[in-house]
């Protein structure tokens, strides 16, 4: 019984792990926060584990788990969003002092001289992006951000495909607005 807990649980590490920089990148542009993202990221694993047996028969596996990690996030959303008690203030959300966990699973790519300058243009761009309804931060991150096409966020977001167009051109006018008043330096929230 041991032997095959164990056997389980490496079979699903392999099969999980080539998609955890991913994962971890998505958690934390949808909660804004390492330890939101953490803790996204495990309520997310814990959800897949039972079904890990049927993960490698699954098409399009990222697509997939990137639809079971927005649904884990919106069921957390709905929990938190009912409680009474809210411990995180909205204007403090993001963790913009966390500079090593962003780093390591959102700006791998970049040397740390470009890292310097897009730092500072991503955290303005990030507090922009939070500052937008959450449908359209969501439709943004995933497909300018993150990459996927309309068809795909359609299949993992359960939304239709015109609708997810409308958001997306919806979002990005919004977007817009709020970096020409970040440009002026004006705070006006736009939602």
């Amino acid at each position: 019984m041991i032997f095959s807990q164990k056997k389980n649980n490496l079979e699903f590490n392999k099969l999980i792990q080539p998609h955890m920089v991913h994962i971890n990148q998505l958690a934390y542009r949808l909660t804004g926060n390492k330890d939101d993202a953490q803790d996204l990221v495990q309520d997310f694993l814990i959800k897949v584990f039972p079904r890990f047996d049927t993960l490698d028969q699954e098409r399009g596996i990222k697509s997939w788990l990137s639809r079971v990690l927005y649904n884990t996030y919106i069921d957390q959303w709905r929990k938190q969003k009912n409680n009474p008690i809210q411990v995180v203030s909205d204007i403090n959300k993001y963790d913009m002092d966390d500079e090593t966990f962003f780093n390591e699973h959102i700006c791998q790519r970049f040397c740390p001289a470009e890292m310097l300058n897009l730092s500072q243009q991503q955290q303005i761009l990030i507090r922009l992006l939070f500052r937008l309804k959450n449908e359209h931060r969501i439709v943004i991150t995933m497909h300018d951000i993150e990459g996927y096409t309309l068809p795909e966020l359609s299949e993992i977001l359960g939304v239709t495909l015109g609708t997810l167009k409308s958001r997306l051109h919806r979002a990005r006018a919004k977007l817009k607005i709020l970096i020409e008043q970040e440009k002026l330096g004006e705070v006006e929230v736009v939602a």
